[in-house]
């Protein structure tokens, strides 16, 4: 049977991973791991998020958050100072919009770690924090579930059988961290994850909805914030799938994930595989943008108010 082996949440977008090891608890919100891409980087001028996937942001990579008592402590490569993301909102921080694959998002900065970002990666930036509202990808899952400031799931899913393939092929060493995981499972083939449809992990019900097509941040060295070419060649090369894309592991949301409180995942907890589909990593898929402005305007002021989705139509703080 498989079993989930590790856990991982990356809290600021594009930066290194808090790992949950075997037998810790890893909590589930209602955007997914609690934390996971809660915070962000974004250009100054546009709002647009910078990843990995721009040129001169590789480095982010070599940011690594340090969970403490009060929040996580952020630590990088070569730069001696340190800076600090607080769990608890600050109800005075300024109000921002920010846009992640084109959904408009309510933000609030972080003005201390948006100084020591701009400093360590050599351009102003700002580092926003989730605040408002994102729906997930509508094309490809049903009901209200929420995300973060991850692309358009709640949460990806790698085999280490998968992983172990990969490194075959690509003849040398390199972090899984490249695939940017959440959840890592073992004792199950190859791309076996792309089969599951629904799974069960103590008592907490996953979906797999869509296979995760991959972009060029598996090129950069997460040890050295280095870019290379190799490693997205040979996944053109073996993993491209129906839909032309390359194809590592699948994208998963999570049962009751509407809920304010927590759930948690055990790691170490063996998997179980409620419904499996026929068609597995390479099957064709639906990735269109998942609605339009006033669709998601509709929804706000249904659940929120006229008041509400106004101010998100023109583009002004909740």
């Amino acid at each position: 049977m498989p079993r989930l082996r590790e856990g991982r949440i990356y809290p600021i977008k594009g930066c290194g991973p808090v790992v949950y090891g075997h037998g810790q608890p890893m909590p589930i919100g209602e955007t997914g791991p609690l934390y996971d891409r809660e915070w962000g980087v974004f250009g100054v001028e546009n709002r647009a998020e910078r990843t990995q996937r721009d040129k001169k942001f590789e480095r982010l990579a070599l940011v690594q958050p340090i969970p403490d008592e009060g929040g996580f402590r952020l630590e990088a490569q070569g730069c001696p100072t340190t800076t600090h993301l607080s769990f608890l909102r600050q109800h005075t921080a300024r109000e921002t919009w920010v846009t992640i694959w084109g959904d408009l998002c309510h933000a609030t900065v972080e003005e201390e770690a948006s100084a020591w970002f701009s400093s360590f990666l050599g351009e102003d930036v700002l580092v926003a924090r989730k605040g408002g509202p994102r729906f997930i990808n509508r094309m490809t899952t049903e009901g209200e579930r929420q995300v973060s400031f991850a692309d358009r799931y709640q949460a990806l899913g790698i085999s280490m059988a998968t992983f172990h393939k990969i490194l075959d092929l690509l003849k040398e060493r390199t972090d899984i961290n490249r695939f940017r995981p959440n959840l890592i499972f073992d004792e199950c083939p190859p791309q076996d994850e792309n089969h599951w449809q629904e799974i069960r992990i103590g008592t907490l019900a996953a979906y797999g909805v869509k296979p995760c097509n991959r972009c060029s941040v598996v090129n950069v060295e997460q040890e050295t914030g280095r870019r290379t070419q190799e490693l997205l060649k040979i996944l053109g090369k073996h993993f491209t799938g129906s839909m032309g894309s390359q194809i590592v592991g699948e994208n998963f949301v999570f049962e009751g994930s509407t809920s304010t409180s927590p759930r948690y995942l055990e790691i170490g907890s063996p998997v179980n595989v409620v419904q499996r589909r026929p068609e597995g990593w390479d099957r064709p898929y639906d990735d269109r943008i998942r609605e339009g402005k006033l669709g998601i305007a509709w929804r706000l002021l249904q659940a929120q108010g006229i008041g509400r989705a106004l101010r998100w139509l023109l583009g002004k703080p909740a």
